[in-house]
């Protein structure tokens, strides 16, 4: 408060500009298997090109969620979008391990016997590696575990076996070449403006040699169709854990690509046999005398510049271009080995110098007993990858580093616990903010899980659910010779028949609002394998009224001939006659029925509660989560204030302009709110507790249409008002 004891000018704020914030119940939620993509993460997707790019086409094993999941955002651009963890599905990475290996037991005779459970099933150690996402990765792998080698890819599948990852450092640049499969010769330095060397970082705090140059690339072709190509280009990165770029942020490869790459995860830096301790020199050869060298000169490999050691003469020679012209005339430009040092030199300095024919580091000293210099392997903990670079010249690499990823393997084949998995991920309506759960070709007993241990707990989605065989296939109607015998006749009946089992069988046997169940799958044209597919229809059905909620509003039915047109049809695996909907209907079953010259419609808006109630009907049950959502979202921001009258007058003007602006629209015949003193008496007061009650009367959706027709007598003058 001011101190109003000297003249002053006293600023006092008050908003009172506070407005709602409207929140949808539009956006899917569906589980897949793929070959690529995060692992039980839940990715918001945008549209079926996004689709693929996370987790890649479909495939015979995966097409009917991932076409459930197409087929919603074929109707609106939001949809989370879960891969189910399998238990078969590995990792690619550097050192090629995969699968599972029994447990072994030598027992008392001596016998290598496999371990077995009290089930008899034999117990299996875990070989490959999973690392499902970026949480997984950071508590058990980013730290280095020296078991799968220097790289991993990103995600579990057998894409990731296309994946190489190559690079350079400042010592090995000059030999970045590669020859893929086919024969295509890649020279990777031409990919960068200059070879990698030591970072502004280090130079300044005295460390040296820290820089490589780092490609990702598709060297199987499987991801973009040709052998070599690159994925993704990373220059100047660094060796060392502190270093940092120009602009403040990490350039240690490792963290780099944790955060950039899409492709992989480092998982180790080099192991020792990958690297040398720091070195003056770089030698392509070391002869012991004169013919050894002359040979060594013949093979023409030399380049000017090289350097070459003779132990007999005890001398580095340095190749040099000289120009000759031959007893014919001919002028030639040849290479030839000139002294650049004595060895004695060298060693009174102790030089050292890296042997890249024996991939051997040496230093140069001078024996104390006889004076004469020596040729001593080198090795030295310091300049280990990923320390700090404070007065550390760093190892060099050795060659150009290389590794194609191997080991990656897939697994379609979920179970109802990993599929229940995915989506209990969902249970926490705090993270995750959905509306429609798309239950794809889930069968009945995962279709119940969702409506009543996520949906209905949840209170503000609604699951959307076709009937399936019990091995996630669309129920057809072939006839048996024991069919007709039971007097099943036709195809239509015996689905007709099937599709009712699966909604009373005790598996299934819903009774709840928070429900939506069609009649059935689609059979629809798969462009990425040039085939046609059974798909089940509620990825449609919840898209139609994803789509509902942006052309109309979200208490309004997606049924019928304005808003419940199915796309993509080619076929139904049943469309259902009027006295097969006829018994559909009442058991909750929301037909889609294609019509001549009409398309595919989505023909029943009911929820899969059985009992009268306004909340039988799906628009309903919308219309009270968008209220709900909506009244909750404006009622947090009343916790802890007083409960007095001024506060219960704020909170009827917080609440009803949501109520008012759904009324407008015709979502509610009337509705009253109340929070007062009779509703909040001393008691509930007491109990720390703010009530205010909201009563509406829902608006209506119209299932049957009535026309009355009169006919009246000849010269009648007007046509007066019948009854009945």
């Amino acid at each position: 408060m001011a101190n109003f004891l000297s003249p002053d000018v006293v600023i006092n704020e008050r908003d009172q500009s506070t407005s709602n914030r409207t929140y949808g119940i539009s956006t899917g939620a569906v589980m897949i298997t793929s070959s690529f993509g995060p692992v039980m993460e839940p990715q918001l997707i945008d549209s079926e090109d996004t689709l693929v790019n996370i987790f890649g086409q479909p495939n015979d094993n995966n097409y009917k969620q991932w076409f459930s999941a197409a087929n919603f955002l074929a109707y609106t651009d939001s949809c989370y979008v879960t891969r189910l963890a399998t238990e078969n599905q590995f990792n690619a990475n550097s050192s090629g391990k995969t699968g599972w290996k029994n447990e072994t037991f030598v027992n008392s005779k001596g016998e290598t016997v496999n371990v077995i459970d009290e089930d008899g099933d034999p117990v299996k150690t875990r070989v490959g590696l999973t690392i499902n996402n970026d949480v997984d990765y950071t508590a058990n792998y980013e730290s280095g575990n020296g078991t799968f080698g220097e790289f991993a890819c990103r995600y579990p599948g057998s894409l990731g076996n296309s994946i190489m990852v190559t690079y350079a450092d400042a010592a090995t640049f000059d030999d970045w070449i590669w020859v893929d499969g086919n024969g295509g010769v890649h020279d990777w330095r031409l990919e960068f403006s200059k070879a990698p060397g030591t970072s502004k970082y280090a130079l300044t705090r005295d460390g040296h040699n820290d820089e490589i140059h780092l490609l990702v690339v598709d060297a199987g072709g499987r991801i973009t169709g040709s052998k070599g190509t690159i994925l993704e280009k990373y220059e100047y990165l660094s060796k060392s854990i502190d270093a940092r770029s120009l602009d403040g942020v990490s350039s240690n490869y490792k963290r780099v690509m944790f955060e950039q790459s899409s492709y992989v995860y480092c998982m180790d830096y080099p192991e020792d046999s990958l690297v040398t301790p720091a070195y003056q020199y770089k030698i392509v050869k070391i002869v012991n005398d004169a013919n050894e060298e002359a040979d060594f000169v013949a093979q023409k490999t030399l380049n000017a510049g090289d350097l070459v050691i003779n132990t007999r003469e005890q001398v580095v020679k340095i190749a040099a271009k000289e120009t000759t012209i031959d007893d014919d005339g001919v002028r030639r430009i040849v290479i030839k080995l000139v002294e650049y040092a004595t060895l004695t030199d060298w060693g009174s300095k102790q030089v050292t110098c890296y042997d890249a024919d024996s991939r051997t580091t040496y230093q140069v000293i001078l024996n104390e007993t006889s004076g004469l210099p020596e040729l001593k392997p080198f090795e030295s903990e310091d300049g280990r990858w990923g320390t700090s670079c404070e007065d550390t010249t760093f190892k060099s690499l050795k060659s150009p580093y290389r590794s194609q990823l191997s080991g990656g393997s897939d697994d379609f084949d979920y179970t109802d616990g990993d599929e229940i998995a995915g989506w209990d991920l969902f249970a926490n309506r705090e993270k995750y903010d959905i509306g429609l759960c798309v239950c794809g070709a889930a069968n009945a007993t995962v279709s119940k899980y969702v409506i009543q241990n996520i949906c209905e707990p949840r209170m503000d989605c609604v699951a959307f659910v076709s009937p399936t065989t019990g091995d996630r296939g669309p129920i057809l109607g072939n006839l048996t010779e024991q069919d007709r015998l039971d007097g099943i006749t036709t195809s239509e009946m015996k689905i007709l028949q099937r599709t009712l089992r699966f909604r009373n069988d005790a598996s299934f046997d819903v009774n709840s609002s928070y429900g939506h169940l069609d009649s059935g799958w689609k059979y629809q044209y798969d462009k990425y394998n040039d085939c046609n597919r059974w798909v089940p229809l509620n990825g449609d059905c919840a898209g139609l009224y994803a789509r509902t909620d942006t052309i109309a509003n979200q208490w309004t039915s997606a049924a019928g001939y304005n808003r419940g047109q199915i796309k993509n049809v080619i076929k139904l695996s049943y469309s259902p006659e009027k006295s097969h909907r006829d018994q559909l209907y009442p058991a909750q079953i929301n037909p889609v029925v294609t019509f001549v010259g009409e398309g595919t419609i989505l023909y029943g808006s009911k929820s899969l509660l059985n009992k009268p109630s306004a909340f039988d009907r799906l628009n309903v049950r919308r219309l009270f989560i968008y209220l709900e959502k909506n009244a909750a979202a404006v009622a947090k921001y009343l916790m802890f204030e007083l409960n007095n009258a001024q506060t219960r007058e704020y909170a009827l003007a917080l609440l009803d302009p949501i109520f008012r602006d759904v009324a407008s629209q015709q979502g509610v015949y009337s509705y009253k709110l109340r929070c007062d003193s009779n509703n909040n008496p001393p008691e509930i007061i007491d109990a720390s507790k703010l009530v205010i009650d909201c009563a509406l009367q829902p608006s209506r959706v119209s299932d049957w249409i009535v026309l009355n027709f009169v006919c009246e007598k000849t010269g009648q003058s007007s046509f007066s008002e019948t009854e009945g």
